[in-house]
Parts: structure tokens; C-alpha cells; sequence
């Protein structure tokens, strides 16, 4: 029977990494303020959605690292290691001084700063997943692998609450710093919390049938697990990042309403995605992943000239809350299926890896594209909603893919 202790392990998890990834998102003005005052404001946050960007494009490298470490040396070893290098990149950006202290080497500190996250979480995020999953019944893996997920979904909503406090007008403005000091404190708690769990039950009859290093054979796999899950991870992401990262930064012209908006839409996901997880357990969550992303298709396609054409908070938040169930649909059961396409001696590598590209090359780069297509098109809420449909519409064909194999299994 799965623990409260390792539900609430792997909840933090899912918070953390989302936390620390969307509060620099959100801190963009400051980090402009303090690290890149040589540049102007335009390209200044671009530079900033690259910095949040490069996170992502290290997440492959560390999910090798660490989903080697996870299958071979066991899944509660790689999280505690991840952890803790979490938590110093989080100290680091706390403490980091600004340019005008050390010059452009606060700049170069910086991306050493998010290399770091980027490398730590490639593994830390698949394997909370599969540590709770490979410890829970297998009846009710859809819905707890869903709580981690909904862990993420957290980690937005207390981002955006910090950032709403921390832009109060009576907060001074170095305070910007404690926003990442509170997630070394996220790091410091997980870090206790894991070192007293068990290893999970798989790993330990994998342990007993070989003492064979399994990464020499890590990518003799069939492309179509791998791809789907590139895919499958990369439609959650750029939906996601689109709604929690761009958006705010894009329609300012909804004021500071805009980040209650926001809110309204993770807050709801963190809700559903739990709901979905377990009716996956129910009818299955290849059938359930059909329907979210069938709808992410259609609906994202219009949804950005919506929600940039609106004049009021209503009709916004109408065209948010639809995106939000759909996307609720979607992710509630994708990373327990993610992982059920592997088998347990190569799961650890093979999902961190795959969805780490997804997640990283095509999520992680969203809010990045998103501004130079609005920066390049006079009808960019069009462009907007081809390329996020487009990218769903692969989520979709990837999904439909493993069906074909999978058939009724999962």
C-alpha cells in the first residue's frame, strides 16, 4: 500500500520543479533589472526566455546521468542526488550578485546557475513518477502517477502567489531573492523526506534477477516509445507554458488581472488532472489521452487569437478555463502511460530521457518561440495557434501510434 510519506515525496517533487521553472518566468523584470541592464528591455526578456529555455535543453543530459543511476544503483539514490543539486542551483540564484557587483560574470554564473536546474530535474521529475507508481497497487498507477502531476500544477500556483506578493508596492524590490530561497527550503525538506523512504519493490526484484549494468543497452528500443513520448511530453509543455509563462507577458492589457487568470487556469488542472488519472484506471489511458489531445487540436488552434482579442477579464478567462479541462484531460494519465512503455529494468533512462527532449527542446523553448512569432507577425494570434496546434496534433498521431501496438493494455 502506497505511504502518505512517498505520495507527499513525490507531490513536492512535481511543485518543486514547476516552482523554481515558472518563478524564473515570472522574474524576468528582475532578473533584467539585475543581470542584464547592458541589453534593451525587448531583447532583455528574450535573453530571459533563452536563460528559461536552456533549463530545459540540459534536462536530456541529466535524465542519462541520472536514469543510469536510477537503474542501476536504484531509483531512491538518483532522487536523493537530484534533490541536492537542486537546491544549491536554487541557493545560488538566492545569493548570486547582481551585474553591477561582478560584471558580466553574473551573467555567466546565472547559466551555470539554470544549467544546473536543468540537469537536476531531468532526472528528478520521471523519477518521482516512477518511484510512486512502482510503489502503488498497479489498479491505481493512472491516478497516482496524476498526483504528481498535480504537484506541478501546485508548484505554478504558489509561484504566481509569490510573484503577486513580491510586486506588491510596499515589498522592497532585492526581496525578488527569496522567491528562490523558498525553493531551497522546498530542496532541504525533500531531501530529509527521501533519505528515510524504501527503495521501490521492482527495483529490488531487478536488483536480485541481475547484477548487469543495463546502460550499455539503454537505446535498443523501438523509436515508437521514444518519439511518442518526445511528442506526448512536448504537446504538455508547450500548453502549459504557453498559458503559465507567455500569456502573462503577452496581454497586459488585462493589468494584474492577467496573473489571477493564470492562477484560475492551474488551479482548476491541479484539480482535474487527479480526476482524470484515476477514470484512466477506470477505462483505460490510451482512451482518455485520445479525447484531451483530440480536443487540444481543435481548441488551441483558436484559442491564442481569443484570448489576445478579448477586452474584458470575462471572455479571457472563458477561453482559459475550456483550455484548462482539455488540457486536464490530457495530462492526467500521460506520465503513468509515459512510463508503462517501458520495461522496469530500462524505465528510469528510457522515460526521464524521452521526455526530457520533449519537455526541453519543444516545451521548454514555447514561451521563446511564441515571442518571435509575435514579434514577427502582424497576425500573430493566427501564428500562435498553428504552431500549438501543430504540436498537439503530434501528441495526438504519437498517441494514436501506441494504440495501434498497445491496443487494449494500457
Amino acid at each position: 500500500m502506497l505511504s502518505k510519506k512517498i505520495i507527499f515525496t513525490c507531490f513536492l517533487a512535481g511543485c518543486l520543479e514547476i516552482y523554481d521553472f515558472t518563478i524564473f518566468g515570472y522574474l524576468s523584470d528582475a532578473l533584467h533589472e539585475n543581470y542584464f541592464t547592458f541589453l534593451d528591455e525587448t531583447f532583455s526578456l528574450i535573453a530571459t526566455y533563452i536563460l528559461f529555455a536552456v533549463g530545459f535543453v540540459f534536462r536530456p543530459l541529466g535524465a542519462i546521468l541520472f536514469g543510469y543511476i536510477g537503474d542501476k544503483y536504484g531509483r531512491k539514490y538518483a532522487l536523493v542526488i537530484s534533490i541536492s543539486l537542486m537546491g544549491i542551483a536554487s541557493l545560488g540564484m538566492c545569493i548570486l550578485p547582481s551585474y553591477n557587483y561582478i560584471g558580466i560574470y553574473s551573467c555567466y554564473i546565472l547559466v551555470f546557475l539554470r544549467i544546473l536546474q536543468g540537469f537536476s530535474v531531468g532526472g528528478e521529475y520521471s523519477g518521482a513518477i516512477i518511484f510512486a507508481v512502482e510503489h502503488s497497487e498497479n489498479r491505481k498507477a493512472g491516478f497516482v502517477g496524476s498526483l504528481v502531476v498535480s504537484g506541478c500544477m501546485s508548484g505554478v500556483l504558489l509561484a504566481t502567489l509569490v510573484n503577486k506578493i513580491l510586486k506588491m508596492p510596499e515589498i522592497p524590490e532585492y526581496y525578488w531573492r527569496f522567491a528562490f530561497l523558498l525553493g531551497f527550503i522546498l530542496s532541504v525538506i525533500g531531501y530529509f523526506i527521501r533519505k528515510k523512504l524504501h527503495e521501490t519493490p521492482e527495483f529490488i526484484a531487478i536488483k536480485k534477477a541481475t547484477k548487469k549494468a543495463q546502460f550499455r543497452n539503454e537505446f535498443k528500443i523501438s523509436d515508437l516509445e521514444i518519439l511518442s513520448t518526445i511528442f506526448i511530453a512536448g504537446t504538455s509543455g508547450v500548453n502549459l507554458y504557453f498559458i503559465s509563462v507567455f500569456m502573462p507577458n503577452y496581454i497586459k492589457h488585462l493589468g494584474d488581472s492577467v496573473y489571477n487568470l493564470s492562477s484560475i487556469s492551474t488551479l482548476i488542472m491541479s484539480i482535474l488532472i487527479p480526476l482524470f488519472g484515476y477514470i484512466s484506471d477506470k477505462i483505460g489511458m490510451i482512451k482518455v489521452m485520445l479525447v484531451g489531445s483530440g480536443f487540444l487540436v481543435v481548441y488551441t488552434l483558436f484559442m491564442p487569437a481569443v484570448i489576445f482579442s478579448s477586452k474584458d477579464f470575462n471572455t479571457a478567462s472563458i477561453a482559459v478555463i475550456i483550455h484548462a479541462v482539455i488540457a486536464a484531460v490530457f495530462c492526467g494519465p500521460m506520465n503513468t502511460l509515459i512510463i508503462k512503455l517501458f520495461s522496469a529494468s530500462k524505465r528510469y533512462s528510457h522515460s526521464a530521457f524521452s521526455y526530457s527532449i520533449g519537455m526541453g527542446l519543444i516545451g521548454g523553448t514555447s514561451p521563446m518561440v511564441s515571442t518571435l512569432i509575435t514579434n514577427n507577425q502582424n497576425n500573430s494570434p493566427i501564428y500562435l495557434g498553428i504552431y500549438i496546434s501543430s504540436i498537439s496534433l503530434l501528441g495526438l498521431i504519437s498517441i494514436v501510434s501506441i494504440r495501434k501496438r498497445y491496443l487494449n493494455k494500457l
